[in-house]
Order: structure tokens, then C-alpha cells, then sequence
């Protein structure tokens, strides 16, 4: 998620806003089989009870997606200053943001332990595009991750809100399955299996904590 600028290991994340053709996407790497992606994901719903399913789940309909993402790096600057301390109160960190455009909800990203984000190019054939779901936005996705940023880095560490700028942005998909699933009373809901290894890092981390605090 954040980065101090001083630190001696550089971290690239994304080249310089890189712009594709536009028969070319980024992807993350399939790295699993659609069958053995679903029975990850249905087991933690389902529970377990000596090897059988607590909780009957039924899989109403299946089918390939490519769910929208997007990486986005801000530089965040918070001024603390007082008097003669003004500079030991400044703040300048690099912020990195997941940004999910299929459900609409940031992550953070830790871009010092992370780093560059594996990503595939992917020609656009037409197979590609009817796998593709809908983006929200851009001016959603802008409010919502730097109302994100405001909250969970700069009010929450260092007690005010501080200048946000947009630095990188990159529009990437993950490949997944699309399960449409049921309840026993009849409540249904859409749920993505995803076909890759890709993770994300959060704030409650102990280390990236202590980078947030120590930044300058």
C-alpha cells in the first residue's frame, strides 16, 4: 500500500500510464482449473462437518469472465507542520490501490512488498470481449479510492486529510468463473471463482503499519 520515498529499494509499479492497442489487454495469469477454482470457493460457504458440507449450495449456472480491475499509485502529501517543525511533520508517501470495477470497492495494495504487478498481455479477440464484464466508471472509481485513501492512510495515521495526486493507473481484468448460487430458503447470489493466484495485502499487516507511521 504505501512506500517512504527515501527507501533505498526502488519499487516500479506500473510503467507510465502505457497505453495499448486497443485489441490488447492486461491479465493476470490463469493458473487454475475451472473445476478445482470452484471447490476452492464453494467450501469456506458451505462449511464442512467430517468431510461433508454443512450448508447446501447450489450452483444454478457457470460461465468464464473476465472481471475488471484497475492498479492506481497516488502520491499522498500531509502537512502536520508547526512552526519550526515543519519539516519533520511533512509527509510524503507513495499510496498503491486495487481497484475491484466489476463490485466497486478499493484495496489496498502494498507496492514496497509487492512491487510490479504480474500482468499478461492478452490480444482482444471477440471470444475475449463476450468474457469481459462491464466497468463502472472511472469517476466512481476516482471518488470512491481517494475517499479510501483520505480514510484508511492519512485521518487514520496522521489525524487529517491530505493532498491526493493520481500518479499511475492501469486497467487490468482476472480471469474467473461466474457462479450463480442458491440457498436452501431460496436466496441466490453471484459469486466469482477466480482461475488466478493473485492476492491482496491489507493494513491490519504489522509491517506495512510500521511503514505508514515511519514514512516521511
Amino acid at each position: 500500500m504505501v512506500k517512504r520515498l527515501n527507501e533505498k529499494k526502488t519499487t516500479k509499479v506500473v510503467s507510465k500510464n502505457e497505453k495499448l492497442s486497443k485489441d490488447v489487454i492486461y491479465c493476470t495469469e490463469t493458473v487454475k482449473e475451472a473445476e478445482a477454482a470452484i471447490k476452492e470457493k464453494m467450501a469456506p460457504l458451505q462449511g464442512s462437518i467430517l468431510g461433508k458440507p454443512m450448508i447446501k449450495i447450489d450452483i444454478l449456472s457457470q460461465k468464464p469472465v473476465m472481471v475488471p480491475y484497475c492498479l492506481l499509485e497516488y502520491h499522498l502529501y500531509v502537512d502536520r507542520s508547526i512552526g519550526k517543525l515543519k519539516k519533520s511533520l511533512e509527509k510524503n508517501l507513495d499510496v498503491g490501490i486495487v481497484y475491484d470495477m466489476n463490485e466497486g470497492h478499493p484495496f489496498q495494495y502494498d507496492l514496497f512488498e509487492e512491487g510490479e504487478l504480474p500482468l499478461q498481455k492478452k490480444h482482444l479477440t471477440d471470444e475475449l470481449k463476450e468474457c469481459m464484464l462491464e466497468r463502472v466508471p472511472d469517476k466512481k472509481m476516482l471518488e470512491q479510492t481517494e475517499e479510501y485513501i483520505q480514510r484508511k492512510v492519512a485521518k487514520k495515521f496522521y489525524g487529517r486529510e491530505g493532498k491526493l495526486t493520481l500518479k499511475k493507473k492501469k486497467y487490468f481484468y482476472r480471469p474467473a468463473i461466474e457462479l450463480e448460487t442458491a440457498y436452501k430458503n431460496g436466496n441466490t447470489n453471484t459469486r466469482y471463482a477466480y482461475l488466478d493466484d493473485f492476492g491482496l495485502m491489507h493494513e491490519h499487516i504489522f509491517g506495512l503499519k510500521v511503514r505508514v507511521e515511519s514514512g516521511g
